[in-house]
């Protein structure tokens, strides 16, 4: 299945190929992150990483930065 994803600040967009029944965590290892250094949303609302995964889906990946 197909997904394509947005970055947040970098407002890049990748579409992702990922096999179906796919979960947020499938998509975040596909692109080599961790799961505690972004935030996955779909339609501006955060989804759990274990989320399934559809089709065709537009979600935005938000890069989390913390420091001091």
């Amino acid at each position: 299945m197909k997904i394509t994803v947005q970055f947040i600040p970098s407002k890049e967009t990748k579409e992702v190929e990922l096999e179906e029944g796919a979960t947020g965590m499938s998509l975040v290892e596909s692109l080599d992150l961790t799961p505690d250094s972004i935030i996955l949303a779909r339609s501006q609302s955060p989804i759990p990483i274990d989320e399934p995964l559809k089709d065709g889906e537009i979600l935005t990946l938000i890069s989390v930065v913390s420091g001091g």
